[in-house]
């Protein structure tokens, strides 16, 4: 799939690793008609429960558990224990994380 874009990543950050009959509350900033969302992040929510036979689900609130920009730090906190981040919005904070967002830096097939 060839929808990331230059100067387009996320991090995907989980909290604790799954065991058996897991749920994680996964934060989502993207409208549910979001194309990223549609054809990459929740395809990939369900690729994870199927390889996990079910003992893996998410629950994906209706609406973000925090602002984008304070994505990240809801996960520290335990708001969430997963959730999709563009690295654009940790540029203060995370300036290393900026070197993935320069130009030819991404090759997709």
């Amino acid at each position: 799939m060839k929808v990331f874009k230059a100067g387009l990543l996320s991090a995907l950050m989980l909290a604790a690793p799954a065991s058996a009959e897991t749920t994680i509350v996964f934060n989502n900033f993207l409208s549910p008609n979001d194309k990223l969302w549609l054809d990459v992040m929740k395809p990939w929510i369900a690729d994870v429960e199927k390889a996990t036979e079910g003992r893996v689900k998410f629950t994906v609130p209706s609406s973000s558990l925090a602002p984008p920009p304070e994505i990240l730090n809801s996960v520290q906190q335990g708001v969430a224990d997963g959730a999709f981040q563009m690295v654009g919005f940790l540029r203060e904070k995370h300036p290393e994380l900026q070197m993935s967002l320069l130009p030819m830096s991404y090759f997709g097939n």
